[in-house]
C-alpha cells in the first residue's frame, strides 16, 4: 500500500534527480516575496525560520522526529499575516495537520511525498497554488530567462579546407647586421617592412597545415673609416611549410605552428679604397626549424574572409652553394598581419 502512494507522488510531479546526496533534510521555498518569512513546521513542531532574500528564495534544513529516518509525508503552505508569513507543514500522511491559526489561507500540495535525509524539498509559492519538487541531494535554481534578451547561441564553426592569404610583415635577423660591421665604425640595418604569403589547408577546424613564402627585408651594414668603405647586404626567401593546431573563440581561430623552412640567400660585400672597389659575395642554401602562432578573426555570416595576425622565429641555417667555409646560422624573428580568402566551400 506504502508503495502505491508513492507511485502516486512520483506521477504528481515528484521529480527524483539524481545529484549530489545531502546530509540533512532542506526545504527550499522559491517565488516569496522578499523580506517575507518563512516557517517550517514538522508535524505540529516548529523546526525553523528563515527571511526570504532578493530572489524571492529561503532555504531551511530540518530534522523528522525522533526515531524516523524517513516518512511519508502530506505537505500543505500556509499564508498569513497578508502574505508576510508563510508556513511549510511537513506531515505524517497517517496523522492531521494542525488547524491553520487566524488569519491563515491554507493550500495542500496534492500527494504523498517519501521524505529523507537525501531529499532537498524545493516548494514553489507564486503560482495561485504552491507546487512541490522533491530533489534527491541538493537543488540549484534554473537560471531565469531575461524578456527580450537574446539566447545565446553556439559559435559558428570556423571555416576549412584551403585558405590563401597574403599580408605584409616586419622582419628582424638577430646577428647579421652585426657581424658584417664586425669592430668597424658602421651603421647596421637588421630589420624593416616587407610582404608574405601563402596558403593553409585546415583538414578540420583545429588541425591544419600551412605553406608559406616570406621575403625578409634586406640586411644592410655599411660604415668604413677614412679613405676605406664598405657595404654589406643580405638578401633572403624563406619557404615554410609546418603543423599547425588551433582552438575556436568565438569567430576568432587561435593556433599554433611547428615546421620546416628552406632558405636562399647572398650575402653581398662591396668595399673602396681610395677610388678602387671590390665585390665579394656568396650564396647559402639549407632547411631548419620554424615555430609560432597567430589568430584569425573571420568576418560576416559566411565567412569568406578574415584578417590574421602571425608571428614566428625561424632558423636560417646553411652552407655556401660553392662550397668552402662561407655559412650562415641565424634567428629570423617576424609578425606579420594581412587578409585571408577561403577558397573551398
Amino acid at each position: 500500500m506504502t508503495n502505491r502512494w508513492r507511485l502516486v507522488a512520483t506521477t504528481a510531479a515528484v521529480v527524483m534527480a539524481t545529484a549530489g546526496v545531502a546530509s540533512a533534510q532542506t526545504v527550499y521555498v522559491r517565488h516569496a516575496p522578499a523580506g517575507s518569512s518563512v516557517e517550517v513546521i514538522v508535524n505540529t513542531a516548529s523546526a525553523g525560520t528563515a527571511t526570504v532574500d532578493g530572489e524571492g528564495e529561503a532555504k531551511l534544513a530540518f530534522t523528522l522526529p525522533t526515531g524516523k529516518t524517513e516518512m511519508d509525508s502530506n505537505v500543505y503552505v500556509d499564508t498569513c499575516d497578508s502574505g508576510k508569513l508563510r508556513k511549510i507543514l511537513i506531515v505524517d500522511r497517517a496523522r492531521q495537520p494542525p488547524p491553520p491559526a487566524e488569519g491563515c489561507d491554507r493550500r495542500d500540495v496534492p500527494g504523498i511525498y517519501w521524505v529523507r535525509p537525501v531529499n532537498t524539498i524545493v516548494v514553489d509559492v507564486g503560482g495561485i497554488a504552491p507546487s512541490l519538487l522533491l530533489v534527491r541531494g541538493d537543488y540549484t535554481p534554473p537560471k531565469p530567462t531575461v524578456e527580450g534578451a537574446e539566447e545565446e547561441r553556439p559559435s559558428k564553426p570556423l571555416p576549412k579546407g584551403l585558405l590563401m592569404y597574403a599580408g605584409m610583415a616586419y622582419t628582424n635577423f638577430r646577428d647579421a647586421a652585426a657581424l658584417a660591421c664586425g669592430n668597424a665604425t658602421c651603421t647596421p640595418k637588421p630589420s624593416g617592412f616587407t610582404y608574405a604569403f601563402g596558403a593553409d589547408v585546415w583538414l578540420s577546424r583545429f588541425v591544419g597545415i600551412e605553406g608559406g613564402y616570406l621575403h625578409p627585408h634586406e640586411v644592410s651594414a655599411s660604415g668604413g673609416d677614412g679613405n676605406h668603405t664598405f657595404k654589406t647586404t643580405l638578401d633572403s626567401d624563406v619557404w615554410t611549410v609546418a603543423g599547425k593546431v588551433g582552438a575556436q573563440a568565438g569567430v576568432v581561430r587561435i593556433y599554433g605552428k611547428a615546421g620546416m623552412n628552406y632558405h636562399q640567400a647572398t650575402n653581398t660585400t662591396t668595399q673602396t679604397i681610395d677610388i678602387n672597389s671590390q665585390k665579394f659575395e656568396y650564396k647559402t642554401t639549407g632547411w631548419s626549424w620554424v615555430f609560432g602562432g597567430g589568430m584569425e578573426a573571420w568576418l560576416g555570416q559566411r565567412q569568406r574572409t578574415a584578417l590574421y595576425a602571425d608571428a614566428g622565429i625561424a632558423r636560417i641555417k646553411g652552407d655556401a652553394e660553392s662550397g668552402g667555409e662561407a655559412k650562415i646560422d641565424d634567428r629570423l624573428k617576424y609578425f606579420a598581419v594581412g587578409l585571408k580568402l577561403r577558397l573551398s566551400r
